[in-house]
């Protein structure tokens, strides 16, 4: 992406970019999510994944054994079939 791009999405909503493993993640609000998609489309790019999505504001920081005890309960509640989604901010 380049410059003016970046700053036509902010002007559309875009709060963050997190660039990682050859991708880039986009944070908005809900209110603007749709603008925003729209925005990506108009430039050609076509998103792997677009979704409302969780994301903590505050991440907690625990032990390897506290998380590790975190992410078991997580993988028992992700077996459930009643189970859409589950967001933790466990770090």
């Amino acid at each position: 992406m380049i410059d003016e791009q970046e700053l036509e999405l902010i002007d559309e909503g875009v709060l963050d970019f997190v660039s990682e493993n050859n991708s880039i993640t986009i944070h908005t609000s809900p209110e603007r999510f749709q603008n925003v998609l729209q925005c990506v489309h108009r430039f050609g790019l076509k998103p792997s994944y677009s979704e409302l999505d969780w994301v903590a504001k505050n991440p907690i920081a625990f032990s390897d054994k506290e998380l590790k005890k975190i992410n078991e309960i997580v993988d028992l509640l992700e077996e459930d079939d009643d189970t859409q989604k589950i967001w933790t901010n466990a770090t």
